[in-house]
């Protein structure tokens, strides 16, 4: 339940507009855990959220949807997901529509960071943080990075390359990327440098 977490975080504080991009807080359960006593602006009891999954039928999303659900009833908050379909004018829409319904904060997995920016600075503007899912980007309050997308030395693409490596040396590699999100499109190019520092093709 990380995103819910960096929600009461945020929401805690007063969901501040400053554009920044950081890791999930380790002290975010007891952030979270003393605002229940404070308004739902605050991150208190009857805050409403919304997750906007860049596609919800896929089986990873699916879990992170569980766990906003799970979080949220524990916050005692209302939740709701909007599916974007891989669309980004879908996820537009969306974050729109989040903003309209007022909710109290916004957790988006961007498919593109140029589209979805206007509409992240329109929720900045109504004082609605958005927490970005293993996205950066303008109008984007800070962001939860899974370990898996962070493209660092020894990480899980290091590791990957050097497991192929050492079982085929100097292998040729296929790798089936997907590029409808930014994200998912680093982590590929990620892979690819680490394969390539490895010895393989």
């Amino acid at each position: 339940a990380g995103p819910v977490v960096l929600l009461a975080i945020v929401l805690a504080g007063c969901g501040s507009s400053s554009e920044s991009s950081s890791s999930e807080s380790s002290g975010g359960s007891t952030a979270a855990s003393e605002g229940s006593g404070s308004s739902p602006a605050e991150g208190g009891a009857g805050a409403k959220v919304s997750y906007i999954s860049p596609v919800a039928a896929e089986p990873g999303q699916q879990q992170i949807n569980v766990g906003l659900k799970r979080g949220a009833e524990e916050l005692g908050w209302s939740e709701n997901v909007l599916d974007s379909a891989l669309s980004s004018s879908k996820q537009v829409s969306n974050i729109e529509t989040a903003i309209s319904q007022g909710d109290n904060a916004i957790a988006s997995w961007t498919l593109e960071p140029a589209a979805a920016a206007g509409a992240y600075e329109k929720a900045q503007a109504a004082g609605i943080p958005v927490i970005g899912m293993n996205s950066v980007g303008q109008g984007v309050s800070t962001t939860v990075w899974w370990q898996y997308e962070k493209c660092e030395q020894g990480g899980p693409e290091t590791q990957n390359a050097e497991f192929i490596a050492k079982s085929h040396p100097h292998a040729k590699v296929i790798m089936l990327g997907f590029d409808a999100a930014e994200s998912t499109k680093e982590q590929s190019e990620c892979f690819a440098k680490e394969a390539k520092a490895a010895g393989l093709d």
